[in-house]
């Protein structure tokens, strides 16, 4: 943390992202949840390598490749999960001041989570999700050509339609929404590309 403070102390006027430009970078993230009462614990982590084209000033639309990891534990039960969950995003880049500013992310996707349980009995299941959500985040260039760009969120708003399928059963479906604001946490990069310069 003390290194990404020094960094960002250390540079400072953000050329904004311009119509054509092309932005490649990766986030990455983790969640943990603890209930002591009910001897739950959760812990989420997940990687996150994107593409994205600016259609516009300060517009940009892309594609994610998320890859998710997840152990929760419950009493002598443990599930451990593994996602991929493709999705477009489309972000929209508002300055604060100098190379510091913050983003909205709206994405839409589909998901694929295989669990297996351990505990009293093994069980191994399939999760399939349609999602949508929103995400605010803070930016920051750096580079004396101000090609990378430091990212961090904090959480946001999302939805969820999946359905469960299990050998010999019926699938389930469900609805979730959540709320994960200073619970969830992603910190990343990304590289521009100034194809408005060329």
């Amino acid at each position: 943390m003390l290194f990404f403070l020094g960094v960002l102390i250390s540079f400072s006027a953000f050329a904004q992202v311009k119509k054509k430009d092309i932005l490649m970078g990766a986030n990455a993230g983790f969640h943990f949840w603890n209930e002591q009462r009910s001897s739950f614990s959760q812990l989420n982590s997940n990687l996150n390598p994107n593409f994205q084209l600016a259609y516009a000033d300060k517009r940009t639309l892309g594609i994610n490749f998320n890859f998710g990891w997840s152990q929760s534990v419950s009493g002598s039960t443990t599930q451990n999960s593994f996602s991929i969950s493709p999705s477009l995003q489309l972000t929209q880049w508002h300055p604060i001041k100098d190379r510091l500013g913050w983003l909205l992310q709206q994405y839409a996707g589909f998901g694929i989570v295989d669990h297996s349980v351990r505990g009293t009995s093994i069980n191994n299941f399939t999760d399939y999700q349609f999602f949508g959500g929103v995400t605010p985040a803070l930016y920051y260039a750096v580079g004396t050509r101000e090609q990378w760009i430091l990212t961090a969120s904090l959480g946001g708003f999302n939805i969820a339609h999946g359905w469960t399928k299990q050998t010999n059963q019926e699938n389930q479906r469900r609805t979730s929404v959540g709320l994960s604001m200073f619970q969830s946490f992603q910190f990343g990069f990304m590289y521009k590309i100034n194809q408005s310069k060329m």
